[in-house]
Parts: C-alpha cells; sequence; structure tokens
C-alpha cells in the first residue's frame, strides 16, 4: 500500500512540476564579449542570457548547453537540462556578478532583448559547426556555398561542402534546422 502512494505521490509532483514549467516565462539576451564593456568572464566569445521564473542561467552556443549562473534546485535543473554547474565556461577567477544582475533585471522585465543573435552570419557558423562535429577529418572541411530560408518556425541553413570523411573525399549537401532562439532543431540531408 505505501508503494502505490509513493508511486501516486510521485506522479502528482511530476504532473504539478509540468504544469507550472509550462506556465514558465522565459526571456533571453544575447551577449558578446566584443560588445561587453566589462571584463568578459567566459570562455566563449558569445553566450545567451537567460530567465526561466527568476532562475539566471547562460546558454553557451559553443557546446550547446544550459549553465546555472545562480542556485538552482537539482530537479529544475535535471527537468530543464541544466548543468551542474557553471565553472566549465567560466575563466577561472572571473566575477559573474554584473551579467548576474543584468539577469536578474531580465527576469523582472528590465532591458529585454526578444531573440538572441539569428543574423544570417551567425546562424551559417552554427550550422557549419554542427556538419564538422560528424566528421571524422574535421579538418578537411571546406564550405563552397550557403543558402538561408527562414518560415515562421525554423531557420533553415543548407550548406555544401568538401570535406573528406573516413579518408574519402566527400561532396555534402546538409540541411541545418534551427529554431528563432539559435538552437538547432535537426539536420535535413540530401
Amino acid at each position: 500500500m505505501q508503494r502505490v502512494f509513493l508511486f501516486f505521490t510521485f506522479i502528482s509532483t511530476i504532473i504539478a512540476l509540468s504544469f507550472n514549467l509550462a506556465s514558465a516565462q522565459l526571456v533571453r539576451e544575447g551577449l558578446e564579449k566584443s560588445e561587453y564593456s566589462g571584463e568578459w568572464p567566459f570562455v566563449a566569445d558569445e553566450v545567451v542570457l537567460n530567465c526561466l521564473d527568476g532562475n539566471v542561467t547562460i546558454y553557451n552556443y559553443d557546446d550547446d548547453k544550459e549553465y546555472p549562473l545562480m542556485p538552482i534546485d537539482a530537479q529544475t535543473r535535471k527537468v530543464l537540462f541544466i548543468e551542474d554547474s557553471i565553472e566549465p565556461i567560466l575563466v577561472k577567477g572571473a566575477d559573474t556578478t554584473e551579467i548576474l544582475n543584468k539577469g536578474k533585471a531580465l527576469c523582472k522585465g528590465d532591458n529585454a532583448s526578444n531573440l538572441p543573435d539569428v543574423s544570417d552570419e551567425r546562424m551559417t557558423l552554427l550550422a557549419e559547426n554542427r556538419i564538422i562535429a560528424g566528421l571524422s577529418d574535421p579538418l578537411s572541411f571546406k564550405p563552397l556555398s550557403h543558402e538561408i530560408k527562414k518560415d515562421d518556425d525554423n531557420i533553415f541553413v543548407t550548406v555544401k561542402y568538401q570535406a573528406k570523411d573516413d579518408g574519402k573525399p566527400v561532396n555534402g549537401i546538409v540541411t541545418v534546422v534551427f529554431d528563432y532562439w539559435g538552437s538547432f532543431v535537426r539536420f535535413d540531408r540530401d
């Protein structure tokens, strides 16, 4: 009987958490090292500052992961796929106070931009990085042309390229699909 009670308690908690997350407010702002006035605290040149119901996080484009900028409980981190620590993307000894304050202002609705950088140049770079990550010889990658199309939901970056994969020359065409947050959605291969 106790097992049945624990099971239903667990299911009720998951359902309640799902409703809370479904109604959660997400606000994002892209940050770039070249435009930052203070000492840049991250190893990556571009990140996205996020606020989800008061939790301030940093999304790192380079490794496609979300990192906590403040303490976030383990259950929320697990459900939202947030890493345990921000340490892997911080410059050693970096002070994140200014960015944390900016994140808290974002949570209050102050100075929020609607979307991160989804410029053609940025999306082409992200698409190439996704393709290169899947090659056995990433240094052989040579882009030949790019085409970008956008619809109401996604950005489609088609890249024609030459590379070597397992020592064999490859002429490839891949469409990399992103959402308007700049997050990877899928590959469409021709």
